[in-house]
């Protein structure tokens, strides 16, 4: 006699659903994650004064000099999500809303904006005072738009007599540099020089400095993560919100 232990159909489909549930339920716990590693290149500028600009120019009884600052690449985690439907098997965890959130190492440039210190030494008895100068800065030929805010303090600079002070001045976006190498002035118009005893305005002069910069590329490691995740309505309203304000042209 065959005493082979034969269960019932409707036994057997009982235990397959079982284990298809407790499986549904352990791979949903956490974020259903995929990722993806490659290298993404970025330009990263380097800027060197000319040779026949003088980087410290002394006027009247004013000294400045200039110098640019420093440029580094890094990586940044853009992230972007969209309501996507549901599995048709999966255990709610974490909050109503099935999003589909894609995590990407976005390459980018610190600072993101043309930068220069200066560093400015008040040999006359008076004060010297940054109020009415005008500041510009011409990339590649073309005078560019900046915000006053980039170089307020140097307008409001207050430097006593035979006394020096450092100032960094902010100029356009790293995306002005639009060719692969250039040339970048930066002018410094009506600079008070001299002063008489009573503090009146003798002389005003300009400064201008040029630079050479090369945009040289950057190889970094990034990863691009895809996931599926349940989100509170408070969660995904918070994420669109980053989404938005996120950087519509990195730096590159």
């Amino acid at each position: 006699m065959n005493h082979t232990c034969r269960r019932s159909v409707p036994a057997t489909l009982a235990i397959m659903f079982g284990a298809l549930l407790i499986t549904t339920v352990v791979g949903c716990e956490g974020p259903q994650a995929a990722s993806r590693s490659a290298l993404v290149t970025t330009q990263v500028p380097v800027i060197i004064p000319q040779a026949e600009t003088r980087e410290s120019q002394e006027k009247g009884g004013v000294e400045i000099s200039i110098a640019p600052v420093s440029y580094t690449a890094s990586l940044r985690e853009d992230v972007s999500i969209r309501q996507v439907p549901p599995p048709p098997i999966v255990w709610k965890k974490g909050g109503d809303i099935y999003v589909e959130r894609v995590i990407t190492a976005t390459p980018c440039v610190q600072p993101d904006h043309l930068r220069f210190v200066l560093t400015i030494n008040n040999k006359m008895p008076r004060v010297l005072r940054g109020a009415g100068t005008i500041v510009q800065f011409n990339v590649g030929g073309r005078l560019q738009a900046v915000d006053q805010s980039g170089y307020n303090n140097f307008l409001g600079a207050v430097i006593p007599p035979r006394q020096e002070q450092q100032i960094e001045i902010v100029g356009p976006r790293l995306d002005a540099l639009s060719a692969a190498q250039g040339i970048i002035g930066v002018f410094l118009y009506d600079v008070v020089t001299n002063q008489n005893e009573a503090g009146v305005v003798t002389e005003k002069q300009n400064f201008e400095w040029y630079f050479d910069y090369t945009l040289e590329p950057r190889e970094l490691s990034g990863e691009r993560r895809t996931e599926h995740v349940y989100l509170s309505a408070y969660e995904y309203q918070n994420l669109l919100i980053q989404q938005a304000m996120q950087p519509a042209h990195p730096a590159r």
